[in-house]
């Protein structure tokens, strides 16, 4: 992650190239944002450190090549 000012706040390793541009998120509503993002092995929710939400964060089974990532909350129905 690179911070406001160009500086290089953190490096995480992953599994492969990132197939999506990455998608911010606040799971939690709590004006902290998350990003989600796949890979061709896995599917990944990190937090602001580069620390892994579970239970998002998972390894696929089978690698694959995804058509598409969607994030969807369901606020507007009152599931959360």
């Amino acid at each position: 992650m690179i911070s406001n000012a160009g500086r290089n706040t953190w490096t995480r390793p992953i599994d492969g190239p990132i197939q999506f541009p990455i998608h911010q998120v606040d799971l939690y509503k709590n004006s902290r944002l998350q990003m989600a993002y796949t890979t061709k092995n896995s599917f990944e929710v990190i937090d602001r450190n580069a620390k892994p939400v579970q239970p998002f964060s998972s390894k696929l089974n089978n690698p694959c090549r995804l058509l598409f990532l969607t994030m969807k909350t369901h606020e507007t129905i009152g599931l959360f």
